[in-house]
């Protein structure tokens, strides 16, 4: 219990400090402030629930001390909240056969903690747009005082070229998609390191996330359709379908990247072709909707049971 304790605190204060990061100022905080799941993910992943707990109640004290209560409400809806219930939720197993208890598990299915991975990353965006006033019209007033402001403090003079108005208005459409896919593809991305980390210091309590492996419901597809349809309709309707647009398409390009590396498993060039794939899509963002559409694509159809059958054992990474 003591370890477990002095785990939690460890994982509470620098998860805080990585969060608290982003009062510098310095846009390179920004990666830092991302990080901040990090130190949670790896208490629960190598010591169980008890020690996120902990970790996300010392990291909310130490951000309201430090900085303020509004950072620490922050805390508690983007980074608290969230890892505990992914947590709680890759914790869940049953064996494989009810009369072998201690025999091989089953783990919460991979796809399942992606789309609640999503769901969090699109409530987090949300959760900004209401900050900002819950209209689309008072979100847009917000960012346009916000960004000049910001300019004019930094003193710093546009490149050559550039409209001001039309930056703003770039960034009043792609903000709340793009901080909701960021906030999503993070999580993931911090639940895999979290679990590689814990498993090198022999103490990993789920043999893997298995995002390689991981499948989604048909319900995910039409959840798609459905905030397409309403990031169309424009106003404040479409702001919410927009945050929650930019969280599916995030968790459907690891699943679209999920599938190609299943449907090149075999070939010698197999890594060269995921890691052009990956690095594509961070250079070129029209890439990330092709791949997310290849994710919907084997939701819908499933591509992977059609080329090489059933579907590998859960938990497989």
């Amino acid at each position: 219990m003591n370890t477990n304790l002095f785990i939690g605190i460890g994982a509470g204060l620098a998860s805080a400090l990585l969060f608290l990061s982003v009062t510098t100022g310095n846009p390179a905080a920004v990666m830092l402030f991302y990080a901040a799941p990090l130190p949670l993910f790896i208490a629960g992943f190598g010591w169980g629930l008890f020690p996120t707990l902990v970790a996300a109640a010392i990291a909310t004290v130490t951000t309201a001390v430090v900085a303020h209560f509004i950072f620490a409400g922050i805390y508690i809806v983007s980074c608290a909240v969230p890892c505990v219930w992914l947590v709680r939720l890759a914790l869940l197993s049953r064996p494989l056969d009810e009369s072998d208890p201690q025999g091989p598990r089953e783990w919460y299915p991979a796809g399942r903690l992606a789309l609640w991975a999503a769901a969090f990353g699109a409530g987090v965006a949300i959760a900004s747009i209401v900050i900002f006033g819950g209209t689309a019209e008072s979100y847009a007033v917000t960012i346009n005082t916000a960004f000049r402001t910001m300019l004019g403090g930094s003193g710093a003079p546009l490149p050559s070229g550039a409209n001001l108005d039309v930056l703003i208005g770039i960034m009043t459409t792609y903000l709340a998609p793009v901080s909701a896919a960021l906030w999503t593809l993070f999580a993931l991305l911090n639940m895999w390191l979290a679990i590689r980390i814990a498993a090198m210091s022999g103490h990993a309590i789920r043999p893997s996330i298995g995002l390689r492996d991981m499948r989604f419901a048909q319900q995910a597809s039409a959840a798609f359709a459905a905030a397409l349809a309403g990031a169309y309709i424009g106003g404040t309707v479409g702001l919410y379908a927009k945050a929650v647009l930019g969280a599916l398409v995030a968790v459907f390009a690891v699943l679209g990247i999920a599938v190609i590396y299943s449907v090149t498993r075999g070939m010698a060039a197999q890594p060269f072709i995921v890691a052009g794939v990956i690095l594509s899509a961070m250079l070129i963002p029209f890439v990330v909707l092709i791949i997310a559409l290849i994710g919907i694509g084997d939701t819908i159809f499933d591509f992977r049971n059609r080329r090489s059958g059933p579907p590998a054992v859960p938990g497989g990474e």
